[in-house]
């Protein structure tokens, strides 16, 4: 509301990507590309981290961590189950 209203902040932390491109299509969020170009350690970051931040080749977020997520499983209840404890889920379809 408070950045329709044109007294948003002048900087968010922790955005979640999602949102940016919203922002950005509304004119709320500013394109950060010539503050990161100058940036000395921006060779630092993984390049796929970047991916969500940027927009038309723009950068609009940065983000400050990141996280993975892994699948444990349970190879004798697979087994019980019917299922080939060698072939675990591939994706959500199947999980």
């Amino acid at each position: 509301t408070s950045m329709v209203g044109g007294n948003g902040p002048d900087a968010y932390q922790s955005a979640h990507f999602p949102i940016i491109g919203d922002w950005v299509g509304q004119g709320l969020a500013l394109d950060l590309t010539p503050y990161w170009d100058g940036y000395a350690d921006k060779d630092q970051f993984i390049p796929s981290s970047m991916t969500a931040g940027t927009i038309d080749g723009k950068v609009y977020g940065i983000p400050h961590d990141m996280y993975a997520t892994g699948l444990f499983y349970n190879k004798k209840m697979f087994t019980a189950a019917g299922l080939d404890p060698n072939k675990p889920p591939a994706n959500w379809d199947e999980l």
